[in-house]
């Protein structure tokens, strides 16, 4: 399974020393969970999910990869982040939460983190009109 971040450990794949010392705490499991790792909990784990079926985000050669290996993967998880935004119909946070688990710099990350909230707190309404649907969807990249 390739690294993601935020890590979100299936309970079930735990050492069993790690299972019974759960079984003895005197707290929900879960509560803790979804207080280190925030209320959204169960749409971390979709889009978890949704990035761990593609090979394109596994990082098991990372390692191995030249500079522009890595370069061009990037771009291939950009293309595929861009691709799995539309197919799922992912809003602004759900894409956030897909850029940061991924973990790589990616050229959208810029966009979505800086250019778009620029957009939206620097145009007119007007120029909002025009522009905003262009970048969201990637028809102007900044």
């Amino acid at each position: 399974m390739p690294p993601f971040i935020p890590p979100l450990a299936d309970p079930s794949k735990t050492a069993s020393s790690l299972t019974s010392e759960r079984a003895l705490v005197s707290f929900p499991i879960e509560g803790l969970t979804q207080f280190l790792h925030g209320s959204n909990l169960e749409t971390q784990r979709r889009i978890r999910a949704t990035l761990e079926q593609d090979p394109v985000f596994s990082n098991a050669d990372k390692p191995f990869q030249s500079r522009e290996g890595m370069y061009v993967r990037s771009l291939e998880k950009a293309s595929k982040l861009v691709e799995l935004r539309k197919k799922h119909k992912w809003g602004e946070d759900e894409m956030m939460l897909a850029m940061m688990m991924v973990g790589d710099s990616t050229p959208q990350f810029l966009h979505e983190a800086l250019f778009i909230p620029t957009l939206k707190t620097q145009m007119s309404d007007e120029q909002l009109k025009i522009w905003l649907p262009r970048a969201e969807n990637y028809e102007i990249f900044g």
